[in-house]
């Protein structure tokens, strides 16, 4: 890019809008030059004033190349007016046709770009400077470029409205970048918000992912029925139990007891996290299975609060041995178990 970078996005505006005006003015004054040198000869006054704003414009350029958007505005503005005035002093100018035509039109040019790349409101002290040149030059040289009230009336009421409309432009500029800066700053809100939505919910999917494995796990492992003695099962109860979870427990534990042809299965609920309906018709249900299979169940763990549900919930174990703890209830079948060795093997004295 012939440009070098800005930070400041109104400053690269100006020096583009610079750029295009240099581009546009460099190529007519090549040809507004070359067609004077054919038409006047070398001599001429005015192809020597084309041929210096042409090195001025493209001197200009370098220092546009190099970064100096304000200075290179101002002797834009300078070289225009100086050439303006310089063009029009010469005797050569009053006899080209249409040429106070273009002489206001390159004055109103010159206001132009100073209210819309210098400062809004420095087209109307820049026209001051251009009467109050013209008339100093029209008398030291006693030509006709003196400006009469009218066109001074004129030119500064041309160089208020572009100020005034270069303060609009601007005003408009400004609301539109404060817009454009809001939607920016609602869109990189909007785009976190998003990450972030996206965050938790990959947060929870890997929650779920886990609570679905450690189901899994649960329903895998069902119940851990060990056997714990001489025909003896211990089946403990964890978590929560539901009513397929409740049926893989019923079905793991008949399988194991009519595997092992226990006699006792010990059935310890105290890893359960809560006791409802479901669960202690599940173990109603339970009890009178095992039973029908002809063994003894122990239950074991039953604490004051699920003891209250069952009683409110009107269920009551019957022909089961209740214990507070595993370990009395392992020690009640070794009591058992000895008593039945002595039935079967008295001693005699």
């Amino acid at each position: 890019m012939f440009l070098p970078a800005f930070t400041d996005s109104e400053t690269e505006r100006r020096a583009q809008l610079l750029l295009l005006i240099l581009l546009m003015l460099v190529p007519s004054m090549i040809a507004i030059t070359l067609m004077l040198l054919l038409l006047k000869g070398l001599g001429s006054t005015l192809v020597l004033t084309c041929g210096v704003l042409l090195v001025v414009l493209l001197g200009l350029l370098g220092l546009l190349r190099a970064g100096y958007v304000t200075s290179a505005t101002v002797g834009l503005i300078a070289a225009l007016s100086i050439a303006n005035i310089a063009g029009a002093s010469t005797p050569e100018f009053a006899n080209i046709q249409s040429a106070y035509t273009a002489y206001g039109v390159s004055n109103g040019v010159v206001l132009l770009i100073a209210g819309f790349l210098l400062r809004w409101w420095s087209a109307v002290p820049v026209a001051i400077v251009v009467l109050s040149l013209q008339q100093i030059v029209g008398v030291a040289l006693d030509t006709t470029l003196r400006i009469g009230f009218v066109a001074a009336v004129i030119l500064l009421t041309f160089g208020l409205l572009v100020s005034l409309f270069a303060r609009s432009l601007q005003f408009a500029l400004q609301h539109a970048r404060t817009q454009e800066a809001a939607a920016q700053a609602a869109a990189v809100q909007a785009n976190d918000l998003n990450n972030e939505l996206e965050a938790r919910l990959r947060d929870t999917s890997t929650l779920l992912d886990q609570e679905r494995h450690l189901r899994d796990t649960i329903s895998q492992l069902t119940v851990p029925v060990q056997e714990i003695g001489e025909r003896v099962l211990f089946a403990p109860l964890i978590g929560h139990i539901d009513s397929t979870r409740g049926q893989q427990v019923s079905d793991t534990i008949l399988q194991k007891l009519h595997s092992s042809r226990a006699h006792t299965i010990i059935v310890d609920v105290q890893g359960v996290s809560t006791i409802d309906t479901n669960v202690a018709r599940m173990l109603d249900q339970l009890i009178q299975a095992i039973q029908l299979l002809g063994a003894r169940v122990m239950l074991t763990g039953i604490s004051a609060q699920m003891a209250a549900t069952i009683t409110q919930l009107g269920i009551s174990f019957r022909d089961i041995a209740l214990y507070p703890s595993v370990s009395s209830a392992l020690q009640a079948t070794t009591i058992q178990r000895v008593d039945r060795n002595s039935s079967l093997h008295p001693s005699f004295s």
